[in-house]
C-alpha cells in the first residue's frame, strides 16, 4: 500500500511515521509519502530524521 501523509513536516511525523514501522505486519506499506506546504519545515524534519548522529 502506498501511503501520503499530509502535513509531513509536523513535528507529530516522527512519532507517526515509528508506529507504522511497528504495525508492519498489520499494514503492510511498500512507500510512505510525505508532503507539506512549507516545503522548508519538510525539509528540516527530513534533514533532521536521517542525520546522523553527533559523535561521542
Amino acid at each position: 500500500m502506498k501511503l501520503t501523509v499530509v502535513g509531513g513536516g509536523s513535528t507529530y511525523t516522527p512519532e507517526l511515521v515509528d508506529g507504522f514501522a511497528r504495525l508492519t505486519d498489520t499494514l503492510p506499506i511498500s512507500e510512505l509519502v510525505l508532503v507539506d506546504p512549507d516545503a522548508d519545515r519538510l525539509e528540516l524534519r527530513l534533514r533532521a530524521a536521517f542525520a546522523p548522529p553527533p559523535a561521542a
